[in-house]
């Protein structure tokens, strides 16, 4: 319940959250060592940890008290409660063994292929039509950076690099898209980069980026949110609201998977 309640915004469809549950319990079930898992790699006592950049986040019921406010609380808890404890026991699985249930924010209207951003290609992480993602309060973005930053962060990551001083998005292009629509492969220069690298060293939403000169500055616009494989949470939110069910929502964003009981 801490994990729903930190990863996914209470106030999505009931359906939504049922598969957000699901996938939170999946991702724990996996690394449970009781289960046969191999634990939290950065905490040797633990099975998972509550840092959302390794494992998954999870807060407490005073902490989403004071996310959600007295008013809100006890409505946003109890579709919460009821997410968790309609799904209870189910998980996700693909040949019999449970996924990597992937999850992310928002995308531009499509997933990635897992090897289009990790290198590694999961059979049930296929890229997949996302509609509805323009209800998310991050579908576009805009980020600007002045010429002097641009050449800076670029020579401090690359200092191979030949840099125009003045111009450097001159220099800029692109060499391949994934089948998620995203950037995978860019020329910056004289050197060739992954999508993924530059998402990381500007800060960005995602790696479906376009940008543009504006005077002394150069303005990057981002499409989506997140690393864009797996599940999409407002994707997956546009489809409750259509009158998927939990299952259904689940089984369109992980290709050829099962959901049932856990084993016990």
């Amino acid at each position: 319940k801490g994990v729903v309640a930190a990863e996914m915004p209470a106030s999505f469809a009931i359906e939504a959250l049922k598969a957000q549950a699901v996938a939170a319990r999946t991702y724990v079930y996996k690394r449970c060592k009781a289960a046969g898992g191999k634990g939290c790699s950065l905490h040797a006592e633990a099975d998972v940890c509550d840092d959302p950049t390794h494992c998954q986040a999870w807060i407490t019921k005073s902490e989403m008290l004071k996310k959600w406010g007295i008013f809100s609380y006890y409505h946003y808890y109890s579709k919460i409660n009821q997410a968790v404890n309609t799904t209870n026991d189910m998980i996700i699985l693909y040949q019999d063994e449970p996924i990597d249930p992937l999850y992310f924010s928002t995308s531009n209207g499509k997933t990635e292929n897992s090897e289009d951003v990790w290198e590694k290609a999961i059979p049930y992480l296929r890229s997949v039509v996302s509609p509805g993602e323009e209800t998310s309060p991050r579908f576009t973005a805009v980020k600007e950076f002045d010429i002097d930053t641009v050449v800076s962060l670029l020579r401090e990551k690359w200092p191979e690099l030949s840099i125009d001083q003045k111009n450097p998005e001159k220099q800029w292009k692109i060499l391949e898209i994934s089948a998620g629509g995203r950037i995978k492969k860019m020329q910056v220069s004289n050197i060739e980069i992954k999508g993924t690298e530059f998402r990381q060293l500007f800060g960005l939403n995602s790696t479906d980026f376009k940008w543009e000169r504006s005077g002394k500055s150069i303005r990057i616009m981002t499409t989506g949110f997140g690393h864009g494989v797996g599940l999409s949470q407002y994707g997956a939110n546009a489809m409750a609201k259509k009158g998927d069910n939990y299952v259904d929502i689940i089984k369109h964003y992980y290709t050829g998977v099962e959901v049932s009981q856990v084993k016990k």
